[in-house]
């Protein structure tokens, strides 16, 4: 009965909205908030699965007669949907063959003097995977290892509260901002490529997103440690020392298939990176992803089996959901700009003084706060094109406008559902929600101003 109420409670505020609006927008536009309400209530309130709601465009956009079935689909076969398939195929790879966790203890090998090497090692291994692949994969390897890592040091000293609070929260937040520094590192990066592409302009690549998205990332990850590293870290006792030392080097022997996948990796990230200067126009990202991700299922993995890298049965782990979850998403800022919604805050942000400021500060901030209640796909797909509205025809502002939104929709650092990894973090039971609430909104407030500064700074050297 309550999950009756629940996915009843969606139905009426999508009519309540209609209702409401139908005296101060147009009917299409309307039907489109209304719309993103009856979504936002069922993701927020978890109804369904949060696939089954991002299937909600197809079947209530072309009944209201706002769009054709034709329009309403398009966007679930864009091309950054096959983009982010090829990653999670390599993804699959990676946890697969172990060699995440192989990363993990190598960094924890050289990181291990005392409790503060220990937190950065945990935090540095997060970030790196997140750049690859999902923040809530990512959050779910380091979990374990970082767990048996604070029981095998309380074996032999002990260790506070606040330090355990501490880890487990850098494993959430160094995965969410990790995914701010590749191109597939996040969803919302996907949906800024594909709405970008979808105005005409000149595409964006993966070597273009990272030129601003590491530098970014890494200054909020500098910002994370100074936060969480505490000013007197004693050195970690030489038996614990050892015993560190002793996991890494029960390591098994790098297998076959490890070295097979890794080669397959480095070839699609060098590929990534080096595609606009090859003299081949077909060549762009999500072809080179997706050669990776088939490479996978026609090498052999060298055991005895005799099977590929990756098996398809091996992708009944693959994360299906999220694909339908983008076109979603891009669906929906189709709509918002197809029924020009965007003159709405564009009108309001052009008519007020130091609008750019104004704007800047608006869009930025909407994106971080809301970010916590709300799917940050479905929030890209809402702030983007007002953004490009605000922007007009100037697609150098656009670029760096449209990207700081995307990375600002990753920065969920104040609620345990805003995001998986701080959920996975917080059912450790080592973190306050009042804590995580308090350390997340400071690191909020510095993730506003660094892409505030950003989408200023592109307006005033563009």
């Amino acid at each position: 009965m309550k999950q009756f109420l629940k996915a009843l409670s969606g139905v009426v505020a999508f009519l309540l909205v209609l209702i409401f609006l139908k005296n101060f927008l147009t009917s299409d536009q309307s039907l489109v908030l209304a719309l993103f309400a009856w979504m936002l209530i069922w993701w927020t309130n978890q109804v369904v699965h949060y696939a089954v709601t991002a299937l909600l465009p197809i079947v209530v956009l072309p009944a209201a007669g706002t769009t054709t079935l034709k329009e309403a689909t398009s966007q679930y076969a864009n091309p950054v949907i096959f983009l982010f398939l090829g990653g999670f195929l390599l993804a699959l790879a990676i946890e697969k063959w172990e060699i995440h966790r192989r990363l993990a203890l190598w960094l924890l090998y050289h990181f291990h003097k005392n409790l503060n090497s220990v937190l950065i090692a945990t935090g540095l291994s997060s970030y790196l995977l997140s750049m690859w692949i999902s923040n809530t994969a990512t959050a779910i390897m380091m979990l374990p290892i970082c767990t048996a890592l604070i029981s095998v040091i309380e074996s032999h000293i002990h260790i506070s509260s606040s330090f355990k609070e501490n880890i487990f929260l850098t494993i959430a937040y160094a995965a969410n901002i990790g995914g701010i520094a590749t191109l597939i590192g996040t969803p919302p990066n996907l949906v800024f490529a594909g709405f970008y592409n979808e105005q005409h302009w000149p595409p964006i690549t993966f070597l273009q997103w990272s030129s601003i998205g590491l530098p970014v990332s890494l200054l909020l990850l500098s910002f994370l440690f100074l936060y969480f590293l505490s000013k007197k870290s004693s050195p970690l006792d030489p038996n614990l020392q050892e015993h560190i030392k002793r996991l890494y080097h029960q390591l098994p022997p790098v297998s076959t298939a490890q070295y097979r996948v890794f080669y397959i990796f480095i070839f699609t990230v060098i590929l990534w990176f080096t595609a606009p200067f090859l003299p081949f126009d077909y060549l762009n990202d999500t072809t080179i992803a997706l050669t990776g991700g088939l490479m996978l299922f026609l090498i052999p993995s060298g055991q005895d089996t005799g099977k590929p890298l990756l098996d398809w049965s091996d992708t009944r782990n693959l994360s299906w959901g999220i694909l339908l979850l983008f076109g979603a998403g891009l669906t929906m800022a189709l709509m918002v700009e197809k029924t020009h919604l965007t003159r709405l805050l564009t009108t309001f942000f052009s008519q007020q003084e130091n609008s750019d400021l104004i704007a800047s500060l608006g869009l930025i901030s909407a994106s971080v706060l809301l970010t916590e209640f709300m799917s940050n796909v479905a929030l890209t797909g809402l702030m983007l094109p007002v953004a490009a509205a605000l922007t007009v025809t100037d697609t150098q502002i656009f670029l760096y406008t449209g990207m700081a939104i995307a990375m600002a929709s990753s920065c969920a650092f104040m609620l345990p559902i805003a995001t998986p990894p701080n959920a996975i973090a917080f059912s450790t039971g080592h973190i306050a929600q009042s804590s995580m609430l308090r350390k997340g909104l400071l690191l909020n407030l510095i993730s506003i101003g660094i892409f505030t500064a950003l989408m200023l700074i592109s307006k005033n050297f563009s």
